[in-house]
């Protein structure tokens, strides 16, 4: 039990301790029994080799320093620039007999402890004792600035306590963020003498060197809806041996702080989000090629996980290492974006007109070369049409060729052949009818090309011999027509590809070698026909034929044409749909496997060693797989979410099987009335009739 005198006892002995008569002076270091040291660490070339053993004192001037810093709350994390700011204790004990004194003396009988004002070593005007000189080297603000003034509490045995309350803003090298947001950040900071080197203080560890307020029970430590808490702090102890000081150790802690990341919210806000969006840019491989909103629907996904990266890029630092989440996003972005070049693949395929995939991809000079010669070498070699194709039109009409079969079947005939337009369809009487005249052939003469282009026309008149009607003029607009019809980009010209098929149509009787050899005749060299030079083609072979039969074979022509289109448009949509069900199987395969891959991944940079540089990208960190410590978890967390449905759907299942056996029930009874009607009934049909109690007989009209 304190006395009543007790703060008269302490001011005198105060007073005694701090007399000139005891000489104490707060400018000098203590008088103590120093201890052997013992490192904890060692790390670079400037580090002492006694390592993990008790090592000889530094001297036996001065005292040593026990340091534990209790780290009450998480205050901020700034991560973009690199700041830690934490609310802690700052507790220092040491011993200095200067300030000792004897319990069992009458005039301090009972006194146990002392206070004296404590400020900061660098502050010794507001202090009343000495102080020792430890602050963090990688503090924003040194201590006096840092910790609050307080009271040391001296004992009778010289030992000396100082807690001081304050917050520790810390500039970190954080390390462990290349695994945002399921990341362990951990920043380091050291804490030693500034003025006074180890030989004339010691710095030690009290205990373990830390407690954690909140694993402590302390009142009010403890924190909710907080992103970030303390995981975990490590102390190292070390020596340093500087060069401008050769002779003077520096011990050293190292404060390693571990900071684990509430990852539930981006879990929940952006890591499911983005999966689901990504899976919904899957669903237009479900949809038709003809869904006008495809296109639209696929940016839109594009837009959204864009707009989710983005989000997310203002909660990290802009930085040069690659982030997890980064190449998450980067997994999303291209997965939507796939879906979406598939979306203009397909719609490109199954709207195409051409006829070969080469002008689809290639340009014109290239790709006719290609198709050129790939038909050449299919002729060579007799190539026929694959296994399960039919046979494609040559862009000839089948009249025309069994018109040619009769003509040259007439010619057959007389040297005992077969008649090759046996079976062919034509009526005895049509072949009747059908005149073939003596038409001349064309002339092979090489020198032909030479002669101008009159000369070409008048041969052709004169092939032809035609002559004029009353119809002439329906027939020159016929023919101009065919031209409009067979020139609709109205550039003015036609190629001889359509020129040929069309004579294919109208004149019947005429090989292609001889279309060809009429084509190049009409032609003035530049390989193509234009209006006046299509005209005179048709005036020298086709000015003899009917009208009606132009038209009707300028309609097949046309209903050829759009058979040909028609084909070609279904054998592009086989092609886009076949494109959309190869992507509704894999793409999604390939996506959660690379999900899956992507979660098993962790990156290690390194910076907890402060001699490794800074990364750019991935250089310098390793990679490393490993089972996902939270998989379990978000697992549960799904079914968690999912189970409402999932009792839904039970109570749904359990309503349907209770419906079926009711309607099951009710038929079943509905048949046995049914046929117990019907038994009843052919039962009362095999009875005999009774009359009166009696047994009729049967007459003889009925016997008959």
């Amino acid at each position: 039990m304190y006395r009543k005198d007790y703060s008269t006892k302490v001011a005198e002995l105060r007073g005694w301790l701090m007399s000139d008569a005891k000489g104490y002076d707060k400018q000098v270091p203590p008088i103590s029994d120093r201890q052997p040291y013992k490192n904890t660490d060692k790390d670079g070339t400037g580090r002492t080799s006694c390592t993990l053993t008790e090592c000889a004192p530094y001297s036996a001037a001065g005292t040593d320093v026990a340091v534990e810093v209790v780290f009450y709350k998480l205050d901020a994390v700034d991560v973009p620039h690199g700041h830690l700011q934490v609310k802690c204790w700052m507790r220092m004990y040491w011993e200095d007999q200067r300030l000792m004194w004897n319990e069992s003396d009458p005039r301090w009988e009972g006194i146990t402890k002392v206070p004296f004002l404590g400020a900061s070593y660098d502050a010794p005007e507001a202090s009343e004792i000495w102080l020792p000189d430890i602050t963090p080297y990688n503090a924003i603000h040194g201590l006096s600035l840092s910790f609050e003034p307080a009271t040391a509490q001296v004992s009778s045995d010289g030992k000396v306590a100082w807690s001081r309350a304050g917050t520790l803003e810390i500039l970190c090298r954080y390390s462990g963020l290349v695994n945002f947001p399921d990341d362990l950040l951990r920043c380091k900071f050291d804490m030693g003498g500034w003025f006074i080197s180890g030989a004339y203080q010691g710095v030690t560890i009290k205990n373990q060197g830390y407690k954690i307020a909140a694993e402590s029970g302390i009142v009010g430590s403890s924190s909710s809806y907080t992103e970030q808490e303390i995981k975990s702090v490590t102390v190292a102890v070390s020596t340093v041996i500087y060069e401008a000081y050769p002779n003077e150790p520096w011990p050293t802690l190292t404060y390693e702080i571990e900071l684990k990341r509430a990852d539930f919210f981006y879990l929940n806000f952006t890591l499911l989000p983005s999966i689901i969006f990504s899976l919904m840019s899957f669903s237009v491989f479900f949809m038709s090629f003809e869904v006008g909103e495809r296109l639209g629907f696929g940016i839109t996904l594009v837009l959204v996980v864009e707009v989710a990266k983005q989000t997310i890029q203002t909660l990290v630092p802009i930085c040069g290492e690659l982030l997890w989440m980064e190449l998450f996003f980067w997994v999303n972005f291209l997965a939507t974006c796939l879906s979406l070049l598939e979306s203009c693949v397909v719609l490109g395929i199954a709207y195409n007109t051409e006829e070969y995939f080469y002008d689809l991809v290639l340009p014109k000079c290239i790709s006719d070369p290609l198709i050129s010669w790939y038909n050449k070498s299919r002729a060579l070699v007799g190539a026929g049409p694959e296994e399960g194709e039919e046979a494609e039109d040559d862009g000839e009409s089948a009249a025309a060729k069994k018109l040619r079969m009769l003509r040259d079947g007439g010619a057959r005939e007389s040297k005992g052949l077969q008649d090759v337009t046996k079976g062919s369809g034509i009526p005895d009487a049509m072949m009747k009818r059908i005149s073939f005249g003596n038409s001349k052939r064309v002339s092979m003469d090489p020198n032909a090309d030479m002669r101008s282009k009159k000369e070409k026309a008048a041969d052709l008149a004169e092939d032809s011999g035609f002559t004029l009607e009353t119809n002439d003029a329906q027939k020159l607009l016929y023919f101009e027509s065919l031209f409009f019809k067979l020139d609709p980009d109205g550039d003015g010209t036609i190629t001889f590809d359509e020129a040929r098929r069309l004579l294919a149509f109208t004149a019947l009787t005429m090989t292609k070698a001889e279309i060809d050899a009429k084509l190049e005749a009409a032609d003035d060299g530049d390989g193509l026909l234009n209006r006046g030079e299509f005209l005179d083609l048709c005036l020298a072979n086709l000015w003899n034929t009917p009208l009606d039969q132009l038209e009707m074979a300028a309609n097949n022509f046309a209903e050829f044409a759009q058979m040909a289109t028609n084909r070609t448009t279904a054998k592009w949509r086989r092609t886009a749909n076949n494109i959309d069900r190869w992507c509704r199987k894999w793409i999604p395969i390939l996506y959660f496997i690379a999900l899956f891959v992507i979660y098993m991944l962790k990156f290690d940079d390194h910076y907890e060693d402060e001699a490794t540089p800074k990364h750019t990208k991935l250089a310098g960190m390793t990679t490393h797989i490993q089972w996902p410590a939270n998989f379990w978890g978000a697992l549960g967390w799904l079914c968690e979410i999912m189970l409402p449905l999932l009792y839904f759907w039970f109570a749904v299942g359990i309503f349907k099987v209770v419906y079926t056996w009711v309607m099951w029930s009710l038929n079943e009874a509905h048949k046995r009335s049914v046929q117990a009607a019907k038994d009843v009934g052919a039962a009362i049909g095999d009875k005999t009739v009774l009359v009166g109690g009696a047994q009729k007989k049967p007459s003889m009209t009925e016997n008959v």
